[in-house]
């Protein structure tokens, strides 16, 4: 009888890999996404309340103080921001400064005008002049800012449209 050999034969089947789960990744991405979201949120509320802060606080000052322009930089005195005050509260206290300066320089000129108007009825040229006068005043600084220039124009506009409407009148009495 013959030797029979023995032979090994084996094959390697496919390799699988055992795909961990992805559940605490999608959870980690969640968790992730929802505290961008409330960041953002948070944010947006602290920049409301700065904002409001900025706003508040040109609404506590008087007009003295809105109107007194520093004579070395041309703004107003109380155009420097608080201590603590963000760049968002201190941007917002700007644009609400700017805009609470030109309406109080606008009732300011409106006022003189008409105090103005009545002393010097029947001299507009007088009128013109004391106007004026009374304009470059209250722009006796030695830098230029935006303030002054705010000053300036509402100054000669108001000048210019009661000057024309008292010459009118001088006009309409000599006729």
């Amino acid at each position: 009888m013959a030797v029979k050999r023995e032979t090994r034969q084996f094959k390697v089947g496919p390799v699988g890999v055992a795909r961990s789960s992805r559940a605490g990744a999608i959870i980690g991405e969640a968790v992730a996404d929802s505290a961008n979201a409330m960041s953002d949120i948070f944010y947006k509320r602290a920049a409301e309340n700065a904002e409001r802060r900025g706003i508040e606080s040109v609404g506590k000052l008087s007009d003295e103080q809105v109107l007194a322009l520093d004579p070395a930089t041309g703004l107003p005195q109380a155009y420097k921001a608080p201590k603590g005050f963000g760049r968002i509260a201190s941007n917002a206290r700007r644009r609400a400064l700017a805009t609470r300066f030109e309406t109080e320089i606008d009732v300011e000129l409106n006022e003189k005008a008409k105090e103005f108007r009545v002393r010097y009825r029947n001299s507009p040229e007088a009128f013109k002049k004391a106007m004026t006068d009374y304009t470059a005043e209250m722009m006796n600084v030695e830098e230029s800012s935006i303030f002054t220039q705010v000053i300036e124009n509402k100054g000669a506009n108001i000048t210019n449209n009661v000057y024309a409407g008292l010459q009118l009148e001088a006009a309409a009495r000599h006729d």
